[in-house]
């Protein structure tokens, strides 16, 4: 954790006044290429160093944003750039140790609203609805609104439903077009508004997204297993 004061992570207080400027433009479809956008995307990457020590710590484990091989930093941040005029969402991912999958995390500043995932792979044997029983059963304890979507072998359909809607009628995720067709993958998603004040306080995007992950992985994340 004391990495944390090298790479600078732990002085993250604010997002940075950009970060008004760029949210509200991509609200208003108005967002374009600018040095707004590019520091914007450099916040947001220093962000997921931030919250992934603040996990590590939380957890004793070694916390690591996933990143492509070879990509460096620079290349790292003209990356979120694109992804943010061309969506205008900001991905990424944090690795835990032991977990089933990486930890998503997307901000989607058209929607103001913070995304946090995680994507399993479905067994290879038993039926469909034997596979989608597997994913439900660990999911037992999930809060109704969390949103499971679920993605088939061979095609590109994808069937999605709260945990709500699931547990009372679970045939809403098998296939639509062919209820034999198996499962692939199940891709299990919690939505939140995204924080508007300044700082790390409640209400803010830096304080409410750092809480949304560490929530998400204790509630849902730690207890799933491949």
């Amino acid at each position: 954790y004391l990495d944390s004061e090298r790479s600078g992570a732990s002085g993250l207080d604010d997002m940075g006044p950009d970060w008004v400027k760029v949210r509200d433009a991509a609200r208003a479809g108005t967002l374009r290429v600018g040095s707004e956008v590019q520091v914007v995307a450099a916040r947001w990457d220093q962000f997921l160093e931030y919250v992934g020590l603040g996990l590590a710590q939380e957890l004793g484990a070694d916390v690591a944003v996933a990143v492509p091989r070879k990509q460096t930093r620079e290349q790292r941040i003209d990356q979120f750039a694109k992804d943010l005029i061309g969506s205008p969402r900001l991905p990424g991912a944090l690795k835990v140790p032991d977990a089933v999958a990486p930890l998503e995390i997307v901000a989607d500043l058209g929607r103001r609203q913070v995304e946090t995932s995680v994507t399993i792979k479905a067994p290879k044997e038993g039926r469909p609805g034997a596979r989608l029983n597997w994913i439900l059963r660990q999911l037992r304890d999930a809060p109704d609104d969390l949103r499971l979507n679920v993605r088939f072998e061979g095609v590109g359909e994808t069937t999605t439903g709260s945990m709500a809607e699931a547990r009372e009628y679970p045939k809403v995720l098998l296939s639509q077009i062919d209820p034999k067709r198996c499962p692939r993958s199940f891709e299990t998603t919690r939505v939140r508004p995204m924080g508007r004040k300044r700082g790390k306080v409640r209400g803010s995007f830096i304080g409410d997204t750092r809480e949304q992950v560490f929530d998400f992985y204790g509630e849902i994340v730690q207890g799933l297993k491949a």
